[in-house]
């Protein structure tokens, strides 16, 4: 089953490894199979995750099972695209506790020179945490160099660390 998110159809899933990192793409969905995860044998599982488009119920119950099975396991979330990061946000059960996975993720920055919207990777460590909030750190604008801001509100969109 090939397609896109803009489409309506489901993108295929597959799970590929390369080095000590395992990569998921595509749409987390009927398809989704995360068994060989759960039984390799990598101490800490290194999980990039910024190729997944969407996510489905059943996915969401997938991925959910996976979280479970893997128990107190050393893990590492990578690159967690939008999708899952409103996922989490939205039902942090789904992954069971282990918010403290997550090590980069994407998130939504305008610049208000040029209206340039990109999706850009921020590393956890380059977020400010406190009893106040998350403050993201700015970017510069690849299209007009101008300083750019997170497009959303940073205690919505970094919920899951609060």
């Amino acid at each position: 089953m090939k397609g896109s998110r803009y489409t309506g159809v489901m993108a295929a899933f597959h799970l590929t490894k390369t080095k000590d990192v395992h990569y998921l793409h595509g749409g987390l969905t009927e398809a989704l199979d995360l068994s060989p995860l759960v039984a390799a044998a990598d101490v800490p599982l290194k999980l990039n995750l910024g190729a997944v488009t969407q996510i489905n119920s059943v996915g969401t119950r997938t991925l959910g099972q996976f979280f479970k099975d893997l128990g107190a396991r050393p893990l590492e979330l990578h690159e967690l695209p939008g999708v899952l990061v409103e996922l989490l946000n939205v039902f942090p059960q789904v992954f069971n506790g282990r918010q403290d996975a997550v090590q980069s993720l994407y998130a939504p920055y305008l610049c208000d020179s040029c209206q340039e919207k990109p999706e850009l990777l921020l590393r956890r460590q380059e977020l400010k945490v406190t009893t106040r909030g998350v403050t993201a750190p700015l970017r510069t604008c690849r299209r007009c160099a101008t300083p750019m801001a997170l497009a959303v509100e940073p205690d919505d969109y970094f919920l899951f660390l609060l």
